[in-house]
């Protein structure tokens, strides 16, 4: 065929197989690509006309903004009504701490870094830090009322952890049914839920055993 120009030229179309990395295939293209320039003829010139992983790059930057973004007005928030840097100072270990066992979580389940795993840990962020604030937040009354720091960690945390497990779970039961959605509805969000679940889960235990222990001495 013949371009506009009148040139020959001929058209290579890749497509990827359902589930496959875009972004690892255009990657080792590129590679490909460029190693082919030295060794074909210097009058035969190749380019790309069409990448569509262009956009899921720019989408998948968009959202790992958005997650700074959400962590950032998480500890503002926590900050605004605790009024202490050195309070504020354990959420901001015990939130990556959870985040962090979400992508745990992916490399367990063979699950890949898309844009709707970064959605499900965009979501997570808001999720996480609501059982770390809740234990939080009754220690540092205990605290503030004179108890001993230690004595405040024990008791607060005791005093909650049914309400922190029942929250966990009923949050965790919301989206593992994600996971049993069949068809291409079901492939496209069953990462999602599985995500946002198992971070939840990771962080009621994080704020039920890290959280008293970081209170009580900070």
């Amino acid at each position: 065929m013949k371009g506009n120009n009148g040139v020959p030229m001929i058209g290579v179309g890749i497509t990827p197989q359902p589930g496959a990395n875009q972004i690892e295939i255009a990657d080792e293209i590129y590679k490909r690509v460029a190693q082919l320039k030295n060794e074909i003829p210097a009058d035969i010139t190749v380019g790309t006309t069409i990448d569509t992983t262009v956009s899921i790059r720019k989408a998948i930057t968009e959202v790992e903004e958005t997650i700074l973004i959400a962590f950032g007005l998480v500890l503002l928030v926590i900050f605004a009504f605790l009024r202490s840097w050195r309070t504020t100072l354990i959420p901001i270990i015990a939130i990556p701490i959870s985040l962090i066992s979400g992508f745990f979580i992916m490399y367990i389940a063979g699950f890949s870094i898309n844009i709707l795993t970064l959605l499900g840990i965009v979501l997570a962020t808001g999720l996480v830090v609501d059982d770390a604030i809740v234990v939080l937040e009754n220690i540092y009354h205990k605290i503030e009322g004179g108890m001993d720091p230690i004595e405040a960690g024990h008791s607060g945390s005791k005093e909650i952890y049914f309400a922190i497990l029942s929250t966990t779970i009923t949050l965790a039961a919301v989206f593992l049914p994600i996971v049993f959605l069949q068809g291409l509805t079901g492939r496209l969000f069953r990462e999602f839920g599985v995500v946002v679940a198992g971070t939840v889960l990771v962080s009621a235990l994080v704020s039920l055993t890290l959280t008293p222990m970081m209170s009580s001495h900070m």
